[in-house]
């Protein structure tokens, strides 16, 4: 049922049929009756069957169940299926559409990359619903604490221009609240990147000292890419006005 040119996906993922196929019976829903009438036919791929399926005619419930695995192999595999791209629409027009549905950030994340990352989406109106899926996604990771969520915002999403005329109040909220979140570091990053590349000439000396201070104080290991702006923060600290 697996082509020979993949045994080693089919050894890592022999169950991923019998899994989704299996799933029509223990859910005992019906199919998505808004769903196009697609043709299904044999493949002579088990896990691409199982996956159109999936796509086509499993309840909305039960793709969203699957849907980690289901992103993982149309990824991969079948990036170019037009079937397995249509469960794409489905589930990105059910995240827009239904504000009920709960799903994890990651799975919208991998949606909207998938999106973006392709030249020609299936459907062209995919890439005019990537802005409606971040402001879900946002919602979704919402912390209940209305600042932090705000600076998350500002890191992920705003233009370099904004995050930039936000500057010295992200850097101060987040140097005295929330000095080890993850996700404000990209921030630190995006800004340090900026000054770097020549794109934050309106940036004060005391901005510009406190992103170095900030990478100065930073003990992850993770992250040494990040004293690599030092010399460049300094020389234009040293310059700048006050």
């Amino acid at each position: 049922m697996i082509p020979a040119a993949a045994p080693n996906r089919a050894r890592r993922l022999g169950s991923v049929a019998l899994v989704l196929l299996g799933a029509v019976a223990c859910t005992g829903t019906q199919p998505d009756a808004t769903a196009p009438k697609f043709v299904l036919k044999p493949t002579g791929d088990a896990d691409l069957d199982a996956l159109q399926r999936l796509a086509v005619e499993a309840p909305l419930d039960e793709l969203f169940a699957h849907a980690a695995i289901f992103q993982s192999l149309r990824t991969s595999p079948y990036p170019k299926d037009p079937i397995l791209w249509h469960g794409v629409d489905r589930m990105t027009r059910e995240i827009i559409d239904n504000k009920n549905r709960r799903v994890d950030p990651l799975i919208v994340g991998s949606l909207i990359q998938a999106i973006a990352g392709t030249a020609r989406p299936a459907d062209d109106s995919l890439r005019d619903r990537i802005p409606a899926l971040r402001a879900r996604k946002l919602e979704l990771e919402a912390t209940g604490d209305a600042v932090l969520d705000e600076l998350r915002r500002l890191v992920r999403y705003a233009p370099i221009e904004e995050f930039l005329q936000h500057a010295p109040r992200f850097l101060a909220t987040r140097n005295t609240s929330y000095p080890q979140d993850a996700n404000l570091w990209m921030g630190v990053w995006r800004m340090a990147r900026a000054v770097s590349d020549g794109r934050a000439e309106s940036l004060d000396k005391q901005t510009l000292e406190s992103i170095a201070a900030a990478i100065e104080g930073d003990r992850r290991p993770e992250s040494p890419s990040l004293r690599e702006f030092l010399p460049t923060l300094k020389l234009k600290a040293a310059v700048a006005p006050r």
